[in-house]
């Protein structure tokens, strides 16, 4: 989960002049790809101190760092959850070689399931 200012959306010039600042989150394109491949790869970004196996925990001190509101980052990780079997939907119709599906499929439900403990 990272941070990035985008395009400013109509209506901001309120916020701005109030000190504050629009954000989004942008996306993180490295989470679970490389380590199809580099079995031991770790994340690029390292998330509270961690660059595997990232906890909700971690992820939740992270977006606070960022200054995104508990709230906010409880969505956000609700969401990604609720979006792991569709991921793994996608997957099982990739052109993927089988074992990879497979593995692909294991790592993202893992990952899954650390955010909702």
């Amino acid at each position: 989960m990272m941070i990035r200012k985008r395009a400013r959306p109509r209506g901001s010039e309120a916020l701005s002049a109030c000190g504050l600042r629009v954000v989004t989150l942008s996306p993180a394109y490295d989470l679970f790809c490389t380590r199809l491949v580099v079995a031991d790869d770790l994340l690029s970004l390292s998330i509270d101190g961690n660059k595997r196996d990232v906890t909700r925990r971690q992820w939740m001190t992270y977006a606070a760092h960022c200054k995104l509101p508990p709230r906010a980052a409880e969505r956000v990780l609700r969401e990604v959850a609720a979006a792991i079997e569709d991921c793994a939907s996608i997957i099982a119709r990739s052109a993927l070689p089988a074992e990879m599906k497979t593995d692909y499929a294991a790592l993202i439900r893992k990952r899954g399931a650390a955010l909702t403990k």
